[in-house]
């Protein structure tokens, strides 16, 4: 028969292991490192000038530049996707609401379960975040979204649950920081 007592003191001490405040001091050093770059990344990137001209003229270039080499393709997709209202909503809440939550509950799975490869994941983050940063500062662009005169259409203005050109996106957000996307790569 199993001692009891040896069993409720090793649950004991897997319960002091999970709660003792020491085991987290990692854990709150690496979301104060993340706050940290991250706040400091937005902020930024929300106070770079904006440069309306220049960030849809590059976009203008990107977009000759994509016909001379016979891919310019992005009004054919959105095209195919505006009559599909289900696609275009689902698309657009998946953006809006499940983007930045799920980007957080993995990076605490990982933490948790994965630290080796958390660490080379929170570095890449971090490194992909600063190169955007430049990119915006250096080239900014403006997205399709912005170039009516090709057809795009503003899914998120128009079908959308927030309209990024709200002052209050545009406090924290460039929206002349297209390329290099970083919602796509991370």
């Amino acid at each position: 028969m199993p001692n009891s007592s040896h069993k409720s003191e090793t649950v004991r001490v897997q319960v002091w292991q999970r709660l003792n405040p020491f085991r987290w001091r990692g854990g709150l050093r690496e979301l104060a490192l993340i706050l940290t770059v991250y706040g400091a990344y937005w902020l930024t990137r929300g106070s770079l000038p904006d440069r309306v001209v220049t960030a849809v003229q590059n976009a203008y270039n990107i977009v000759d530049f994509e016909k001379y080499l016979g891919f310019f393709w992005e009004k054919d997709i959105q095209s195919w996707f505006l009559d599909i209202s289900f696609l275009v909503d689902l698309a657009n809440n998946v953006y809006t609401y499940f983007y930045y939550p799920v980007l957080i509950i993995f990076a605490i799975w990982a933490y948790n379960r994965h630290r080796k490869q958390y660490t080379t994941a929170r570095n890449v983050f971090l490194v992909s975040a600063g190169i955007g940063f430049l990119c915006f500062a250096i080239y900014p662009l403006a997205p399709p979204r912005m170039l009516l005169s090709f057809g795009f259409v503003d899914t998120m203005a128009h079908y959308g649950a927030l309209d990024y050109s709200h002052s209050f996106f545009r406090t924290f957000a460039n929206p002349y920081a297209a390329m290099p996307s970083l919602h796509f790569g991370w």
